[in-house]
């Protein structure tokens, strides 16, 4: 249940809840521009994370020597092997222990 005092604000015109206008509300989506130098406002891409436009550039994101979370694979470094391979159908793969390295196994899914 709603409080009187609630259902009073509700009921009296002068409430209303905020509305922006057709141009506050584009002005809220806009993104905010680059600051900074030249080179980087030309070289900005905004498909891609800050991260990934600043190795672009060949900078560092901070100071910290290792990242923290993972590092991102880029989807152009991916040798063209990995992607022959795994078009490779079970017949054409090794099946022989031989042919496996020690402490790995061949796992065959339905």
């Amino acid at each position: 249940m709603t409080n009187p005092r609630q259902r009073r604000k509700n009921r009296s015109a002068s409430y209303k809840a905020v509305s922006h206008s057709r141009f506050a509300k584009t002005k809220l989506k806009k993104t905010p521009p680059i600051r900074g130098p030249k080179v980087l406002q030309d070289n900005w891409d905004p498909k891609k994370t800050v991260k990934q436009n600043y190795a672009a550039l060949g900078l560092a994101l901070g100071l910290t020597p290792y990242a923290s979370g993972g590092i991102e694979k880029d989807k152009e470094l991916i040798p063209s092997s990995v992607a022959s391979t795994s078009q490779q159908t079970l017949d054409e793969l090794p099946t022989t222990p031989a042919s496996l390295p020690a402490g790995y196994g061949r796992i065959i899914r339905d």
